[in-house]
C-alpha cells in the first residue's frame, strides 16, 4: 500500500514537471485569446495590450518607405514566438489561417517568399518600428510567409520565417482598430 502511494506521488510529480517544461522558456505573457500558439512555440518577447499605431501591409513591399497598407490605431498586443526545432513556415501560417477562418476574418494579404511578399517585407515588419517592436526576433530569408486579416475592428498580422535551427513567428493583434492612414 505504501509503495503504491509512493509510485502515485512519483508519477504525479513527473507528469507535473513535464507539463510545466513545455512552456518553461516563455517570458511573462500569454497567447492572445483569439490565436493560440502553434505547437511547441515558446514566447520570446511579449508586449501586452497598449494603444499605438501599426502599419499593416496590404500588398508586397519592395521598399519599406513606400508601403501600400493600412495605418491602424488601436489596442495592440505583440507576441514573438520561437519554434525549435524549425518547422515549415507554411505549416505555421496554415495554423493561423485556420484559426482566423473559423472566426470570420477576411484576408487582406497572404504571401509567401520574397518574390511574392517583396524584398523589404521582413524589414518593414521587423526592423522599421512601424509594425513589430524592433527588439523582436526575426529571420530574413525566402521562407517568409505573411498573413494580414481583419474581422470588424480587429486586425491581425502574422510574419513567419525560419532557418535550419528554429522558426520565428511575429503575431500582432490590433483590437478596437481604426484606420487612420
Amino acid at each position: 500500500m505504501r509503495l503504491t502511494k509512493l509510485l502515485v506521488i512519483a508519477f504525479s510529480m513527473m507528469a507535473f514537471a513535464s507539463a510545466g517544461s513545455v512552456r518553461a522558456a516563455d517570458v511573462d505573457g500569454s497567447d492572445h485569446p483569439l490565436l493560440p500558439r502553434f505547437g511547441q512555440a515558446e514566447i520570446e518577447n511579449y508586449r501586452g495590450v497598449s494603444p499605438r499605431q501599426i502599419l499593416l501591409p496590404t500588398s508586397p513591399v519592395a521598399n519599406e518607405n513606400r508601403v501600400k497598407g493600412l495605418l491602424v490605431e488601436g489596442d495592440v498586443t505583440d507576441i514573438d514566438y520561437k519554434i525549435t526545432p524549425s518547422v515549415s513556415s507554411l505549416s505555421v501560417v496554415r495554423h493561423y489561417q485556420d484559426l482566423l477562418d473559423k472566426q470570420g476574418f477576411t484576408v487582406l494579404l497572404a504571401c509567401a517568399g520574397q518574390d511574392h511578399c517583396g524584398g523589404d517585407m521582413s524589414s518593414l515588419v521587423c526592423n522599421s518600428g512601424k509594425t513589430a517592436p524592433t527588439d523582436f526576433h526575426c529571420v530574413f530569408n525566402d521562407s517568409v510567409q505573411v498573413l494580414v486579416a481583419r474581422n470588424k475592428d480587429t486586425y491581425v498580422i502574422i510574419h513567419v520565417a525560419g532557418d535550419r535551427e528554429s522558426t520565428a513567428v511575429y503575431e500582432g493583434v490590433i483590437e478596437h482598430g481604426k484606420v487612420v492612414g
